[in-house]
């Protein structure tokens, strides 16, 4: 299929349900420069989550624009270090990865500026790095949770925010604690610095295997979009909604989509 303009596809994988032919069958898409960084991480793991992540996208990419092979899309860095398509392609769709531990996801965009991130909520964050990333009303909010949820709502926060810098093509250069969010359902951006103000569209996705993921959609007026999530290797699909600009989308349940 080749993604109309306000269609978007959100991919997801789990690298311990992939298995060895799985893994064999993204790691075969990347490319010599991507396999040659691969095989500079010293541990197993990171390696692993690295090729998967890529091939996840390049299959992402080349599912959105059949005409152009997985192994055949060319990367650029833009400003702020954000990869970007080579500017060889006619059709240049938007789009971005995220990987941690065992998770790897994507998201391809016909034509809106977007982010995705991930996060396992095995990881605990500490307060120094709460402090420090967080709007005075998100620490507010957090401080009357007992342990185990401040760091599960922090951790769907830092998601948020990563989504949203991500999309805004600024990553870590933009100051988290100038963003906030109310969790919802749906997520909703309450403020942000000029360099990535709205209107966006946010989803989130807990996964079966402990991970949230976060996808921010860079729209404006009351501009429709079509939401696609995808779970690989089964690549079935579910339509995730056609929404209006005030709406949102909230994912929850299982990591595959009936």
């Amino acid at each position: 299929m080749t993604l109309n303009p306000q269609e978007v596809a959100w991919w997801s994988a789990s690298i311990d349900a992939l298995g060895g032919s799985g893994l064999e069958a993204l790691a075969a898409s990347c490319d010599d420069d991507e396999m040659a960084r691969a095989g500079r991480f010293v541990f197993e793991r990171d390696r692993l989550a690295y090729l998967a992540a890529h091939g996840l996208l390049r299959r992402a990419l080349s599912h959105a624009e059949p005409s152009c092979g997985p192994r055949e899309w060319r990367f650029s860095t833009g400003r702020y270090g954000r990869p970007e398509l080579d500017e060889r392609f006619r059709r240049r769709p938007h789009f971005n990865l995220s990987h941690c531990e065992t998770r790897v996801t994507c998201v391809v965009s016909g034509s809106i500026p977007c982010g995705v991130d991930v996060e396992t909520f095995r990881r605990s964050p500490g307060h120094a790095v709460m402090d420090a990333c967080l709007a005075p009303s998100e620490r507010a909010r957090i401080a009357r949770l007992d342990a185990s949820g401040r760091d599960a709502e922090f951790l769907r926060l830092w998601t948020l925010k990563e989504a949203v810098a991500k999309g805004a093509g600024m990553g870590l250069h933009l100051p988290f604690c100038e963003l906030a969010f109310e969790l919802g359902p749906p997520p909703r951006l309450l403020a942000a610095p000029a360099e990535a103000a709205g209107p966006w569209r946010l989803a989130q996705h807990v996964t079966a295997d402990r991970h949230v993921e976060s996808l921010a959609l860079r729209i404006g007026g009351d501009a429709e979009i079509v939401l696609t999530r995808i779970e690989w290797p089964d690549a079935r699909m579910t339509q995730a909604g056609r929404e209006r600009r005030d709406h949102g989308a909230e994912w929850t349940g299982s990591s595959r989509p009936a």
